[in-house]
């Protein structure tokens, strides 16, 4: 949750930073894919509307890595991405 909660704060930093907003994000977790017991899940969400909102980024970042959370896992990685991203029409 640590880890994936950074990765959305940073990229909603780059995302006001390049004036940008994001419509989708994609949300993954994966084990180590060698193991008997490999499991990998990823989900695209839609925001409600585009934005470059760290806390919206992060609410929704944080409740899908709650969902695909598998209890007795170990985790070798969780990522964010930034799906549909466009340019921010705001003046000034």
């Amino acid at each position: 949750m640590q880890a994936a909660t950074l990765y959305a704060n940073r990229a909603a930093e780059k995302l006001r930073a390049q004036k940008s907003l994001v419509k989708s994000i994609h949300v993954l977790l994966h084990t180590l894919y060698h193991k008997p017991s490999y499991y990998s899940c990823s989900i695209i969400v839609r925001t409600l509307y585009p934005t470059d909102d760290t806390r919206v980024i992060v609410g929704l970042v944080r409740k899908f890595i709650a969902i695909l959370y598998r209890s007795g896992c170990r985790f070798m990685k969780a990522g964010v991405e930034l799906v549909e991203i466009i340019p921010c029409a705001r003046t000034g």
